[in-house]
């Protein structure tokens, strides 16, 4: 947060984590301003050990409401189709 490493507080709860920001500039870490959870030296690895899980269950956990960024690679990201609609019988 704010290009700072800051420890997680407790659990995972349903899809929330708590972040201890007390080591922050006030104001620092405001609603809405965006963190980094993987990436940018934080690997996935290592928010499992500290989860007690491994990484595979950590990146399969994610839900549609985190923000994904691709980097690297040629890979493209499509987007879901929708089933055709249904004709009448």
């Amino acid at each position: 947060m704010a290009g700072k490493r800051c420890p997680i507080a407790g659990r995972v709860s349903m899809d929330l984590i708590a972040v201890d920001v007390t080591d922050l500039d006030k104001n620092a870490a405001r609603r809405g301003h965006l963190v980094t959870l993987i990436g940018d030296g934080i690997t996935v690895d290592e928010i499992a050990h500290h989860f007690g899980t491994i990484g595979y269950e950590v990146l399969t956990s994610l839900g549609r409401r985190f923000a994904r960024v691709y980097k690297g690679g040629n890979a493209t990201v499509a987007e879901p189709v929708a089933p055709p609609p249904a004709t009448p019988a």
